[in-house]
């Protein structure tokens, strides 16, 4: 059930945000650097009333007198050595808020982070492939849970032109999801190919891709609502394949 609430006021803001970037054409360096912080006074949350004799819940609007604070922050570094490219990246993402349940405060925080490192390469002849890995947190905290999860993602990528008019593409990810508090565990990995036949001058394109290769049926994933946290587990596309023709006009 909603109820509305007549008495509500409007939120006031605060927003700062910072942003740098250097590209070094000389020793082919290029940096990127990214800050956002919010503050929300008298922000607008759903207060939820349980009914302990029945099973239904109301939710109401009210103006909540914390603060609702976020912060984020990424950062990307690429350097070129030659034929091969260094890269690395961090998002962290931080909030605390507060929402009301059966009328009392509720404070929630989450932070999460994602690190990234990879190294590909930009050969004319030879194959080209880029080899990373990632590693991602995720932390929730309320007045009655805690919960944190972590995922280990390595992963590899192909490029490959051979007989002068045929391109062969590939992307593989191989995904360790698990709560460090124990519990949810899953593992699966997804490969992806593409064959690719185009000849100098054709307007036509014949193209034969395989998707999830390795026949994933499910993935997991984690959340966190104003009154929830939640790991989710998704149903994948199973294994299949297309053939596709492209004309260019």
């Amino acid at each position: 059930l909603f109820s509305g609430n007549r008495m509500l006021e409007n939120s006031w803001y605060h927003n700062l945000s910072l942003n740098f970037s250097d590209f070094n054409m000389f020793n082919f360096t290029n940096i990127m650097i990214n800050g956002n912080y919010s503050k929300r006074y008298d922000g607008i949350q759903n207060d939820l009333t349980e009914n302990a004799n029945t099973i239904s819940r109301t939710l109401t609007p009210v103006n909540v007198d914390a603060a609702n604070e976020t912060i984020q922050g990424m950062g990307s570094y690429e350097k070129r050595l030659g034929k091969v490219k260094l890269k690395g990246s961090a998002n962290l993402m931080g909030s605390n808020y507060t929402n009301k349940i059966n009328g009392l405060d509720n404070k929630n925080k989450s932070f999460n982070q994602n690190y990234k490192a990879s190294i590909d390469t930009n050969f004319k002849e030879w194959p080209n492939f880029e080899i990373g890995f990632e590693k991602v947190f995720s932390n929730y905290t309320s007045s009655a849970s805690e919960s944190a999860f972590v995922t280990d993602k390595p992963f590899a990528n192909l490029e490959a032109y051979f007989l002068k008019n045929f391109t062969l593409t590939a992307d593989y990810e191989y995904n360790n999801y698990r709560n460090k508090n124990g519990g949810t565990t899953s593992k699966y990995d997804f490969l992806n190919m593409a064959l690719y036949y185009h000849k100098d001058g054709s307007a036509w394109e014949f193209i034969l891709s395989g998707k999830n290769l390795m026949n994933t049926t499910s993935i997991r994933r984690d959340g966190f609502s104003n009154n929830l946290i939640s790991a989710f587990s998704y149903n994948v596309q199973p294994r299949y394949f297309l053939f596709s023709v492209k004309y260019d006009l």
